[in-house]
């Protein structure tokens, strides 16, 4: 059986236990506010970066339909991503990010645009997919 003086000790532990327990708790939330503070200050330079990368993406896909619209080769990952500023694969998860495909698949998209819209106008098949920008058959 405990002791008086044995329950006292554990009362004491208890309420010191609950001291540290609170330090502890005041520590936290202090971290925690600091850091909600800091990422609070960044946050227009996430606005910031975001509105970029948004403008280098619609750079990319604006030079994309114009070498579709000039039947020219469509711009390569390289060039699209030289172009922006950014590493090529960086640029690529950017681009799709952004757009749902990646650039090789918004180029096709748009080519085949330009065939479906060459064919609905008469055009035959071998014209439309010239127009298009697929090259020849052969």
């Amino acid at each position: 059986m405990a002791t008086q003086r044995d329950i006292k000790r554990r009362i004491d532990s208890v309420r010191n236990t609950r001291k540290i327990t609170r330090a502890m708790e005041l520590v936290a939330s202090a971290k925690l506010r600091r850091a909600q503070e800091k990422i609070e200050s960044l946050r227009p330079y996430a606005t910031a970066m975001r509105r970029l990368m948004a403008q280098a993406v619609t750079a990319a896909a604006r030079m994309i339909e114009a070498a579709i619209a000039d039947e020219a080769p469509a711009p390569t990952l390289d060039a699209l991503a030289a172009r922006a500023g950014y590493a090529p694969h960086h640029f690529h998860r950017m681009f799709k990010r952004a757009t749902g495909v990646t650039p090789r698949a918004y180029a096709s998209a748009l080519r085949a645009r330009r065939a479906d819209a060459g064919l609905a106008a008469g055009d035959s098949v071998t014209e439309a997919i010239h127009a298009a920008g697929y090259g020849s058959a052969s």
